[in-house]
């Protein structure tokens, strides 16, 4: 099975919005693919079928909803792209985000909390990420990859409460997908008032990885995905659930996707991490927007603007263990979805992988 289309299209949220939880990229190969249908209510179809279907999906007028996206355990989080001023924190529990789409080249999320909104706008090759707590604007541009049409999604290591859309879950599923994955179909299952069917991807009990499954919700008309959750080896409940509570089908208003940074507020550059090669079969790029498939096992490396140890918060601090090796000396951070190696001079490794994987990250990197 070929790559994914909806990955070579680039929307543009997943190349500059981290989600290191979730460290995917490209695999172009085959599936075990297995299709079941249950008490149908909807036309039967295969796994294979409903991949390709997602793929392809054209939302032309696009769409909006609201999201509610819990977190059963905790998962370091940042504030924004990469730039080495952000704090870096535990997120857990429920959270409320907005989501306005109309077309590949204009999208926005919101995070909506009582006091305070953090908001991801793209349009045209422009992404601004702005948090009206802290006044601090997030400024990058598309790589050239992106705009040409190609390349990996790229995953700075810190987590942001932005990238978890059921559309940017769903793309790095994908994206994770090898010929040892296997995948069912069902349906009979509602999401915001709307039929959909379940993919579920399950990695190969073998795989060096952490996830044991993703669940996807496709919109059975639309093909549109309205929900992901992510579990974790060993664990019955999702380590990761978001979904759609309401969602419409129409245009968004132009003036949802226009962002000017305020008077007053600090504008800083984002930040371009690369994603590292776990498999022994993906050679390392040269590119780090044209990464090889790695899969599941994927670790991403990302780097703090000044060189300096990436800030942690104090409660992150107190559940991350000292350890050093030849690669150097750092912080380990493990929860029952990911790892996370933050070193002291800067670099941050992360992947839903064991620590041992990081550590050989860290001293092969470059």
């Amino acid at each position: 099975m070929k790559s994914p289309q909806i990955l070579r299209r680039h929307p543009a949220l997943r190349w500059v919005v981290p989600v290191g939880a979730l460290a995917f990229a490209f695999a172009a190969t085959a599936v075990a693919v297995t299709g079941t249908s249950g008490q149908s209510r909807l036309p039967p179809t295969t796994a294979a079928k409903l991949m390709a279907a997602v793929s392809e999906a054209r939302v032309g007028a696009g769409f909006s909803g609201t999201l509610l996206a819990q977190m059963t355990v905790d998962l370091p989080v940042s504030s924004d792209t990469g730039t080495g001023g952000a704090l870096m924190a535990m997120l857990a529990g429920a959270h409320t985000m907005r989501f306005w789409y109309s077309g590949e080249n204009r999208q926005r999320v919101a995070l909506l909390s009582p006091t305070s909104e953090s908001d991801v706008f793209q349009g045209g090759t422009d992404v601004w990420q702005w948090d009206s707590e802290s006044r601090v604007a997030v400024h990058s541009m598309l790589p050239a990859a992106a705009q040409a049409g190609f390349g990996a999604p790229i995953s700075p290591a810190p987590l942001t409460i932005a990238a978890l859309t059921p559309q940017e879950l769903t793309e790095r599923s994908l994206a994770a997908v090898d010929d040892r994955t296997t995948v069912t179909v069902s349906d009979g299952h509602e999401v915001a008032g709307r039929p959909t069917y379940e993919l579920v991807l399950q990695p190969s009990p073998n795989s060096p990885t952490r996830i044991a499954s993703v669940h996807i919700a496709v919109d059975a008309s639309e093909k549109v995905p309205l929900g992901v959750q992510v579990y974790a080896r060993g664990l019955t409940r999702p380590s990761i659930d978001v979904g759609f509570t309401s969602v419409t089908y129409k245009t968004p208003a132009p003036d949802y996707f226009a962002f000017t940074p305020p008077s007053g507020s600090a504008v800083v550059p984002g930040a371009q991490p690369q994603i590292i090669a776990t498999d022994a079969s993906a050679a390392a790029s040269d590119s780090a927007f044209a990464a090889p498939g790695i899969g599941w096992s994927a670790i991403t490396e990302y780097r703090t603007a000044d060189g300096q140890a990436a800030p942690t918060s104090a409660p992150m601090q107190t559940r991350m263990a000292a350890v050093s090796g030849p690669w150097g000396s750092g912080r380990l951070l493990q929860t029952p979805l990911l790892c996370m190696l933050v070193s002291d001079d800067g670099r941050v490794f992360s992947g839903s992988v064991e620590p041992g994987a990081l550590y050989q990250a860290a001293a092969t990197a470059p």
